[in-house]
């Protein structure tokens, strides 16, 4: 092995196995499903069906078997009979949300030692890091094969240093399996594409191959049959006669048969599909009824979980990681492009003035032909796998990038050849590039996925800036500071609050906190509830007189009644809650207008529109004047709206006073540049002369002292706009 793919392999090694061990046990897509079913394979000493299903086994016990049996030797020697006893499950998990403020663990991880099923769970980590590694060498001779050892070894580096594929190939799953074969059933292909080999019996290690494959995933049935069609286009191509095809394709078939086969028949038997693909429906709840305009539309986003999505889907990296990799895509996919039509261009060129060649000269067109029609054939793989995503998805969920990977050869090569252009363009080599991958993958793992799983801090100092509480929340476990860290948000934003926590006795069981939100006339507007430090630390792993300082969140409604102010406070379940403050919640839009204000309202609040309904009441009739304010300069100071009904020498007939937003937006919450919408209320609720009368607005201070109004620059007496009159009947 030459130096830098040495390099190259032993950087993907580390970064992968630095996956594996950073990112806790079972934080990945049905990791735990997959580790106990190569537990059950070691324990029984037989293959599981979903008559052996349970919750920690699943849809797994129809998956092909290769990887799960292999796995079980490396584990059978360990005692992991109290893996399902000391497995702890977080019961309010948020699968498949980035956003969450809490619970993006989907298990509790206490302290323990490297023994028992950590230990070998953690041996079939670094058993599926060894298939990634077996994938990249395949990538590497194929690319090699084609183009030029460089763009062999940074295509190699692309796939070794990719997010995705350095998380995938550090936990416990059988993806890791399909991709290895499939890759080196591409690589085989490759060879005989461009060799050719015409005895039939050099094509039985690709069929035992596609056998592999078969028995590792369900994508492997379509590698067999992808391969039957690529030997069939390169037979007619070469003029093969119809016999030796039929030998090739026998012998191919066959040898994948008598690897695989007897599982096909086997899930049959079990099943009633040679495939199993209808357990996997049934687990995910039945056909889900779908259209294909559906599907196409969630396949869409297939392009981030292909860079980098981690956890259960739930932990996601910054932009700029997306934006890098996307960027770098697209100038090596222009470089293959350009080399795409260079060579057409070539090839045809050729092929006008190919009459009187010599045998050489027509040989190396031919040659030219097959090359330029390999690359569309490769990629027809890609397009094979994503269509049986396509039609697996029309039954059930599962639009994920890394069901795409058994396709990475044909994509490394791809990009092969715009790397290949772009070094011989640029005259240097793209080797710096490969060093940034490597950055950016240590980023993902250390900067994105670790924070989300560590624990909270231990602290022998109460902080200056949190206000110390000493309130008693649960059985011993005592609330002793807080601090809002969210003072604005807007609907849908998550709220944050630090709570500082003290165990005065370690509790027999795990307490649940919630925090709780309540916006608009008190309607709850978000709620979160988890074990402490977000889910990751329940009280039942403390040590006792240490101050816990715990950060948790809670994701505001996107139904928020806006603008308003939303009170936010903490309880154990079961427990009376504890107020932590107030945070504001700014109109939905700010913005501006040109329109001229009705008045203006001490220094700086602009009466832009005032009307109510009806023009007509009687008594016991309610009358809504609705109003629209903008700021020009914030009061800082609480304000009251009066509203009055009657003329302003006399005292009024009705009157609906109240601080804007019904109490729910004080002035001084309010800011410069804000224009909303409100609404008073004045109930006739008493006898009233029958009459017209004016209805007249203002505001007051908390010494229930006026505010001067103006209106057209003058001063009116009352300090009060007149929205109009009403007639009131008895």
């Amino acid at each position: 092995m030459n130096r830098p793919l040495l390099l190259i392999c032993l950087g993907y090694l580390i970064v992968t196995l630095g996956y594996g061990v950073i990112n806790p046990l079972f934080e990945a897509p049905d990791e735990h499903h997959h580790y106990f079913t190569v537990q059950f394979i070691a324990e029984n000493g037989r293959l599981p069906n979903m008559g052996d299903s349970d919750d920690f086994i699943k849809q797994e016990a129809a998956q092909p078997p290769l990887y799960y049996w292999l796995g079980s030797w490396l584990i059978r020697a360990i005692d992991t009979s109290t893996a399902r006893d000391d497995l702890w499950v977080n019961p309010h998990v948020r699968l498949g949300d980035a956003n969450a403020p809490a619970n993006r663990n989907h298990f509790v991880h206490p302290p323990v030692e490297w023994d028992g099923f950590v230990l070998a769970a953690h041996l079939l980590r670094g058993f599926s890091t060894l298939f990634g590694l077996g994938t990249l060498l395949c990538i590497f001779y194929a690319v090699q094969f084609l183009t030029t050892r460089n763009a062999a070894l940074l295509s190699t580096a692309l796939v070794a240093f990719l997010p995705q594929f350095n998380f995938l190939h550090s936990y416990v799953n059988n993806d890791v399996a399909v991709i290895f074969f499939s890759s080196l059933v591409v690589l085989q292909l490759i060879r005989v594409w461009i060799t050719f080999p015409t005895k039939w019996i050099t094509f039985i290690p690709l069929g035992l191959t596609i056998g592999l494959a078969m028995l590792s995933k369900t994508a492997g049935i379509l590698l067999l049959v992808y391969t039957l069609g690529f030997l069939t286009i390169l037979a007619i191509l070469r003029r093969l006669k119809w016999r030796e095809w039929l030998r090739i394709m026998a012998t191919v078939g066959g040898s994948a048969l008598l690897v695989a086969g007897w599982l096909l028949w086997r899930n049959w038997q079990l099943y009633g599909d040679i495939t199993a693909a209808n357990q996997f429906i049934i687990a995910a709840g039945g056909d889900r009824g779908v259209t294909l305009f559906d599907v196409l539309r969630e396949t869409t986003g297939l392009w981030r979980s292909l860079l980098g999505v981690f956890g259960w889907f739930n932990v996601i990296a910054p932009v700029w990681v997306y934006v890098a990799w996307i960027s770098l895509i697209l100038v090596i996919l222009s470089g293959s492009l350009l080399v795409g039509m260079q060579t057409i261009s070539q090839t045809l060129g050729r092929a006008n003035v190919g009459v009187g060649l010599s045998p050489n000269a027509q040989a190396s067109i031919v040659s030219n032909r097959l090359r330029l029609l390999l690359l569309p054939l490769l990629m027809g793989w890609l397009l094979t796998v994503y269509t049986g995503m396509v039609a697996f998805m029309l039954q059930t969920t599962a639009a994920q990038g890394r069901l795409l990977l058994p396709a990475i050869l044909p994509i490394a090569v791809l990009f092969s050849y715009g790397i290949d252009y772009w070094q011989r363009k640029i005259g240097r080599t793209f080797f710096p590039i490969a060093g940034a991958l490597v950055l950016i993958t240590l980023y993902c793992l250390f900067f994105v996925i670790r924070p989300v799983y560590a624990l909270p801090k231990t602290i022998s100092e109460f902080p200056t800036d949190v206000a110390p509480i000493s309130v008693q929340l649960g059985d011993n476990i005592e609330l002793v500071g807080a601090k809002l860290r969210t003072t604005t948000a807007q609907a849908g934003d998550n709220v944050w609050v630090d709570l500082y926590w003290r165990a005065e006795n370690v509790p027999d069981d795990a307490p649940e906190i919630v925090l709780e939100l309540f916006g608009y006339n008190g309607a709850q507007s978000g709620r979160t509830q988890a074990y402490h430090g977000s889910g990751l630390y329940p009280a039942t792993l403390w040590s006792i007189g240490e101050i816990i300082q715990t950060r948790v969140g809670a994701r505001l409604t996107n139904e928020l009644n806006a603008p308003t102010q939303v009170r936010v406070n903490v309880r154990i379940v079961g427990g009376a809650a504890v107020d932590l403050g107030y945070l504001k919640i700014p109109p939905a839009q700010v913005t501006t207008t040109e329109r001229e204000p009705l008045a203006q309202i001490g220094d700086g609040i602009e009466l832009i529109s005032a009307e109510f309904l009806p023009k007509t009441a009687q008594i016991g009739d309610t009358i809504s004047i609705s109003v629209t304010w903008r700021v020009i300069q914030p009061p800082n100071q609480t304000l009251t709206t009066f509203v009055h009904l009657g003329s302003a020498d006399t005292p009024p007939l009705a009157q609906g006073d109240s601080q804007p937003r019904a109490g729910n937006y004080p002035t001084q919450l309010w800011a410069a540049g804000e224009i909303f919408t409100d609404q008073y209320d004045i109930n006739l609720d008493k006898t009233i002369p029958a009459g017209n009368y004016p209805i007249r607005i203002g505001m007051y201070d908390a010494a229930i002292t006026p505010l001067p109004l103006k209106i057209d620059e003058t001063f009116p007496p009352s300090r009060s706009f007149t929205v109009g009159e009403i007639t009131v009947d008895n």
